[in-house]
């Protein structure tokens, strides 16, 4: 069995040497999960999925702050929002 190979030719469609990703996913996870327990009524909440986004120029691990049920979400007054790691 061969193995498949893909060049790409085209420039724009090469990565940047200078935004390759070096924090792992995992340890973004890890952070976030920290960030997490730090928040009062820690248990409304619970990390979303983990995404890899490039955001004025810069990337980062992206992870959304969600909450627990319906319940919880009538109780909170503030909208949880996101957690941002730095992935370089």
């Amino acid at each position: 069995m061969e193995a498949k190979t893909t060049v790409v030719s085209k420039a724009e469609l090469s990565m940047d040497e200078q935004h390759i990703p070096v924090v792992p996913e995992k340890y973004a996870r890890y952070k976030s999960e920290k960030v997490l327990g730090e928040l009062a009524h820690v248990s409304y909440y619970e990390l979303g999925h983990t995404s890899l986004q490039k955001i004025d120029g810069h990337l980062y691990w992206v992870t959304p702050v969600e909450y627990t049920g319906f319940f919880k979400w009538m109780k909170s007054r503030e909208v949880p929002g996101y957690i941002k790691v730095n992935g370089k």
